[in-house]
């Protein structure tokens, strides 16, 4: 019987560990990738404007359709497509958070399947896009956001869910960004957002249904008269 030599011994044990962890590294590489429907944000100037345009469009397309006077209590749908919402995140979120007082968020997108939502952001001290799934649901009075796995690119890490994209979202220090949080942090907490809303003119609209399809979002909604106070 041969016996190994330590130093044989040692320098197999490092060619070991250096083999794990060239085969760990090259799985974080190729885990943390963006996913695959992420758009690279570039700097066409063309994609640019075609885009902006969209994204104002589509808001104020959304702002029209929601204070539209109609019949008491009467359904009306409306159907989102995922390329507006994408072309005003990329074009009008920066905006809008600087209208309500808090810091950018930075890029972010939506992917539309057959039943849930894929939101990804590209945030600052992350190493890879971070992508939640929701599955929304109108149960009764409520829109429940039934919340997947949190991931980095392609990658899961469940112990990295709720509580942390919470505590970011609890550290928006501007007081406008307050109905940004009530919003956020039940859904972020698996809690359920109420699904009738105040206009400014006092009237109210209530989120009957939603669905989701492939590229795209559709709701069927009411509105109703100013509630007695």
């Amino acid at each position: 019987m041969e016996r190994v030599r330590p130093r044989r011994r040692a320098r197999s044990l490092l060619l070991t560990v250096g083999t794990l962890i060239a085969a760990l590294v090259l799985v974080a590489i190729v885990q943390l990738r963006p996913p695959a429907w992420w758009r690279a944000v570039g700097a066409d100037s063309k994609s640019s404007v075609v885009d902006a345009d969209r994204g104002e469009r589509f808001e104020q397309a959304c702002v029209s359709e929601i204070y539209r006077i109609r019949p008491d209590a009467e359904p009306w749908a409306v159907r989102i497509r995922e390329e507006d919402v994408n072309a005003w995140l990329a074009t009008r979120l920066a905006a809008w958070c600087d209208h309500v007082g808090i810091a950018p968020i930075g890029d972010v997108q939506v992917r539309f399947s057959d039943g849930r939502a894929e939101v990804g952001a590209a945030t600052t001290g992350l190493p890879a896009i971070a992508v939640i799934t929701i599955m929304p649901s109108v149960e009764g009075e409520w829109l429940q956001p039934n919340l997947g796995t949190l991931h980095l690119g392609r990658l899961p890490v469940p112990f990295l869910t709720r509580s942390t994209l919470a505590s970011a979202i609890e550290s928006l220090g501007a007081d406008a960004g307050d109905d940004l949080r009530a919003v956020l942090l039940p859904v972020l907490r698996g809690e359920g957002v109420a699904t009738t809303f105040e206009l400014a003119d006092r009237r109210r609209v209530r989120l009957r249904d939603i669905e989701l399809l492939d590229g795209e979002l559709r709701m069927e909604l009411e509105t109703l008269g100013a509630a007695r106070r």
